[in-house]
C-alpha cells in the first residue's frame, strides 16, 4: 500500500497572509481531516513556528488541535559542532585552529536562525578551503566576515554588482517579503 504524504512548510503564513479568519480555520480542517482516519494512507505533516502555536489553539479550540505535535528544539552546542566537524571528517578535512568550530558556535548560540547561518558560513568556507592541507582556516573565516558578516558580506557583493535600477527593484521585491510578524 502507497502513503500519500501532504507537507506544508511555513503553516505560521495562515496567519500573516491570510486575513479571513473563517477561511483560515475551514482550510485547516480541511487540512487536519485529510488524515484524520489511521487506517487511510494519507499522513498530513505541517510546520509551525511556536509563538503561532496558541493562535493555532485560539482557532480550533475543540479539536485536539496537538494531536501527534512534535516540538524541535533548537541544536546544543554539541550538535552545532558535529554538525560543523562529521562532514569535514568525512572528507579527511579539519579546522585550523581547531577552536574555530567553537568559535563559530558561539557566534549563533542565541540566534534563532543558527543551523542556516552555519549552513551559509560553511559553504563559503568550503568555497575558500586550503585544498593543500586539506583544512578550514581562521584566516578564510576572518576574511568571509565570520559567522556574523559572512551573509552580510555576500549580500554588499551582490547588490554590488547590481545596476542602480535593480538595486530598487530587489529593495521593493525585499520590503514585500516581510511582515510584521517577521515570517517571510
Amino acid at each position: 500500500q502507497t502513503t500519500l504524504v501532504l507537507f506544508l512548510d511555513q503553516a505560521e503564513e495562515l496567519f500573516t497572509l491570510c486575513d479571513d479568519p473563517d477561511e483560515r480555520r475551514r482550510f485547516l480542517e480541511m487540512l487536519l481531516s485529510v488524515a484524520d482516519d489511521p487506517a487511510e494512507p494519507i499522513r498530513t505533516f505541517f510546520t509551525l513556528r511556536d509563538d503561532f502555536l496558541g493562535k493555532l489553539a485560539d482557532i480550533l479550540p475543540k479539536r485536539e488541535v496537538l494531536r501527534g505535535v512534535t516540538v524541535l528544539s533548537s541544536p546544543t552546542d554539541a550538535e552545532l559542532e558535529e554538525t560543523l566537524v562529521r562532514p569535514l571528517e568525512a572528507l579527511d578535512y579539519g579546522y585550523a585552529p581547531p577552536g574555530l568550530v567553537h568559535r563559530m558556535v558561539w557566534a549563533v548560540r542565541d540566534e534563532a536562525a543558527s543551523l542556516p547561518l552555519l549552513q551559509f558560513t560553511a559553504r563559503k568556507l568550503w568555497e575558500s578551503r586550503d585544498k593543500e592541507r586539506r583544512l578550514i582556516t581562521e584566516a578564510s573565516y576572518d576574511q568571509i566576515g565570520g559567522v556574523e558578516g559572512a551573509l552580510a558580506v555576500h549580500a554588499a557583493s551582490v547588490f554590488g554588482a547590481m545596476t542602480p535600477s535593480q538595486v530598487h527593484a530587489a529593495r521593493r521585491l525585499l520590503l514585500m517579503l516581510v511582515t510584521p510578524e517577521k515570517t517571510r
